[in-house]
């Protein structure tokens, strides 16, 4: 969160300061999580690696056997090893998007990630490229703008009533009480006119 998007949930500059301050080396819960889920799996990795090499302690019978084994670990760690590279990168993505969208104001992320194209957004290390064209697209669509909190400014909003105008009633006297039979008998006088 910046110190724009602070003062504008009604906090003064000074306080945003201050709170921006006191938050400096704070990490976001989405790279918390990424992180959290990352050392998991890593320790399951290593459980099972630890596994294996037990299990290839007590089978040594002989030397082809042993390097069969060896062989068809090697292949197994590889291809764990892939999945792994590919969850993190899809989580990363995930957790991107997510934010790129919260950032935007989506009013229903799942609906509007929804809309987003996962494979034109690429990973490039820790930065990842290719969600702010989508959003800016979907902020800007006409069928797909309703799904963003819309960020009309006094100027740019819709002209009418304002709530508490009695609307009728263009002088400083309150409007009269009517009863139910004064109300029907007005609008029947109006519709006959």
């Amino acid at each position: 969160m910046n110190k724009e998007q602070l003062q504008a949930l009604g906090i003064t500059a000074e306080q945003a300061d201050k709170v921006l301050e006191a938050y400096k080396g704070w990490v976001p819960s989405s790279r918390f999580n990424e992180v959290n889920e990352a050392k998991k799996q890593a320790e399951a990795q290593i459980k099972e690696r630890d596994t294996q090499l037990a299990d290839l302690k007590k089978g040594l019978d002989g030397k082809d056997e042993l390097t069969a084994k060896i062989e068809a670990l090697q292949a197994e760690n590889k291809a764990a090893l892939e999945k792994y590279e590919h969850d993190l990168k899809t989580y990363k993505i995930s957790n991107a998007i997510e934010l790129a969208l919260a950032q935007h104001g989506a009013k229903n992320l799942k609906a509007v990630k929804a809309l987003i194209d996962v494979d034109k957004v690429k990973v490039d290390g820790e930065k990842v490229e290719g969600i702010e064209d989508q959003i800016t697209a979907l902020i800007k669509g006409a069928d797909t703008s309703f799904l963003f909190e819309s960020k009309q400014t006094e100027a740019q909003a819709p002209k009418g009533m304002k709530p508490g105008d009695s609307g009728g009633n263009h002088g400083n006297e309150p409007p009269k009480a009517m009863t139910l039979a004064d109300a029907i008998a007005q609008r029947f006088n109006e519709g006959s006119k």
